[in-house]
């Protein structure tokens, strides 16, 4: 484990930080990171890693797909995208000739929640990194060209995408799940929504969301506190803005009765989905339901649905279960990939091993290899400088709390054999 720096809370009070949190220690007892909000509401997150002269600076805004109209689906992916192509001092050329100089990654894209920026480079570069980051998120043009460009590449993809069974599978369940719930569509859009979208549409979108108040941003590297704060005051000196109106969305909510969908295709193998909504991120459950899910089917050829409908009956080549966690609420799945003769013995097997799963409480083994393997794999988020700032993120994004690497061992390692069953009969739903 490389070593870090204890920072000085009395340092931080006179570079003028407002708020300073230290994260969980590591073993040595120095701190992951610290917690400052700046005066124009960024939320910054440092950790200084000197092992390698590399910096990583990640930054994340409330500009993801579920913010934006149903009508425009489509518009924060394309407004992300479309950052790179030009700005009022750079083309598009100019700016991925800059990029390549220097020798680093700039990355921009969104997803459902979020709309998100980084960069890692040489400690040496990383004002210069700086400046084009800040340049391509203050200051874009957003052409007519390079969006109608961006909007006609879309649509081949999704066009091309339908011809592909776990994709058309993929989008199928989601829409069922979530309905009209912006987590229904997809993040690149529709075809129609993405013909719909003006350039007057994603300079209002970039205007409403991309501002200080309420972004994170994680510095992870060589690079001081002072060093990393005096740069984002110069940088992004003036940028300022209230945070922007989130969308009331409610927590999708399940179905009156389970729901089949039918697609058909002239392919010999059968992709099949199975879900309902699940649990939120801050729920007091997940640890539990992380363990559970595991032994069920998150574990690979650990897990219970793979291995019974695998290697004991030869009924999928694939099988899984998982949960997946958003802002706005999450959902279970379960999924296996099988020829379309075995696709209904497949399917009860799968049913039978969650409700296996439902009524009786998981083995002292399975419950200790579970365990083992989530608390064992944990250090690998904190491994490298883009695997730390994006745990930084996540864990400011769900407001997990600052004891969160301390705590998420701890209470992995708390599940019983009880809990485990608790969570199962709770959350899991097959019928």
């Amino acid at each position: 484990m490389t070593s870090r720096r204890i920072f000085s809370l009395v340092a931080a009070v006179s570079a003028l930080l407002l708020t300073t949190t230290l994260l969980q220690a590591d073993a040595f007892g120095n701190p992951l990171a610290t917690r400052n909000v700046l005066p124009n509401g960024i939320v910054l997150l440092h950790s200084e890693q000197r092992s390698l002269p590399l910096v990583t600076v990640r930054i994340i805004f409330r500009a993801g797909s579920a913010t934006e109209p149903a009508d425009r689906a489509g518009l924060a992916s394309l407004t992300a995208r479309l950052l790179k192509e030009g700005t009022q001092e750079r083309t598009a050329t100019e700016l991925a000739e800059a990029i390549d100089t220097l020798g680093g990654r700039i990355g921009i894209g969104a997803s459902a929640d979020t709309a998100s920026g980084g960069i890692t480079v040489l400690r040496s570069d990383l004002e210069e990194g700086m400046r084009l980051l800040a340049e391509m998120i203050l200051r874009p043009v957003f052409p007519e060209k390079e969006l109608r460009r961006k909007v006609k590449e879309t649509i081949g993809r999704i066009e091309r995408s339908k011809q592909n069974p776990a994709s058309q599978a993929r989008v199928a369940f989601r829409k069922a799940l979530y309905g009209s719930h912006p987590y229904g569509r997809r993040v690149s859009g529709e075809v129609k929504t993405l013909r719909s979208i003006t350039r007057e549409d994603v300079v209002r979108f970039h205007r409403d969301h991309y501002r200080p108040s309420g972004a994170i941003v994680a510095a992870v590297g060589d690079v001081s506190l002072r060093e990393i704060r005096e740069l984002l005051d110069r940088i992004f000196a003036g940028w300022s803005g209230s945070p922007p109106r989130m969308p009331r969305l409610r927590d999708p909510s399940f179905p009156g009765k389970r729901e089949v969908i039918k697609i058909q295709r002239r392919v010999a193998q059968a992709r099949v989905l199975f879900g309902h909504p699940g649990v939120r991120r801050d729920n007091p459950d997940y640890y539990a339901v992380r363990v559970m899910n595991y032994i069920l089917g998150g574990g690979g050829f650990e897990s219970r649905i793979l291995s019974a409908i695998r290697e004991e009956k030869g009924l999928a080549y694939s099988a899984w279960s998982y949960f997946s966690y958003g802002l706005y609420g999450g959902s279970f799945q379960a999924g296996l990939g099988t020829k379309n003769d075995t696709a209904n013995r497949a399917l009860d097997a799968l049913f039978e091993q969650i409700r296996q799963m439902r009524e009786k409480p998981v083995t002292e083994k399975e419950l200790a290899d579970a365990k083992a393997f989530l608390t064992g794999s944990f250090p690998l988020r904190l491994s490298g400088n883009r695997n730390i700032a994006s745990l930084l993120t996540t864990i400011e994004m769900y407001g997990l709390g600052l004891d969160y690497v301390e705590k998420f061992p701890r209470l992995i390692g708390s599940v019983t054999r009880e809990d485990a069953l608790r969570v199962a009969k709770k959350y899991l739903h097959p019928d």
